[in-house]
């Protein structure tokens, strides 16, 4: 064997640990930043699922209030649509804000109404109906 074989044998020999520990420590890495990764992709998760859920809550008490207030029964709908409209710009809320009958006719929107509107096709209005209908006595 000549020097020079010996010599890049050596040389072999002793990268094989650096290379080992270079290795070894970048794969350590990798995992950790996954690790902080996946920790705060969770921790993001659960601040959005929070700000959702207080957006939901208000929204749910807007439309609590619209349906207890005295335009909720009335037939003026002008007066009501007015309320509706100052409701929606005041709470930063929904696109539209609207109140239906039984029937699903529309009377009341918060925005202008060009032609008769009628949601008993929509889902939330049929599940509407369900769950009051089974609250209803007897």
């Amino acid at each position: 064997m000549t020097v020079r074989s010996r010599l890049f044998l050596l040389v072999l020999v002793a990268l094989v640990p650096v290379i080992s520990v270079q290795v070894y420590n970048n794969w350590s890495d990798r995992q950790a930043n996954e690790q902080t990764l996946e920790r705060n992709a969770h921790d993001e998760a659960l601040l959005l699922a929070a700000e959702i859920e207080r957006f939901v809550a208000g929204i749910e008490h807007l439309l609590r209030a619209v349906a207890l207030s005295p335009m909720a029964v009335s037939s003026a709908a002008r007066e009501c649509n007015k309320y509706l409209a100052g409701l929606r710009s005041a709470s930063n809320g929904p696109a539209g804000i609207g109140i239906a009958d039984v029937k699903g006719n529309v009377f009341c929107l918060s925005q202008d109404m060009v032609k008769p509107i009628n949601i008993t096709d929509r889902h939330y209005f049929a599940q509407a109906l369900k769950e009051a209908a089974a609250r209803l006595p007897g």
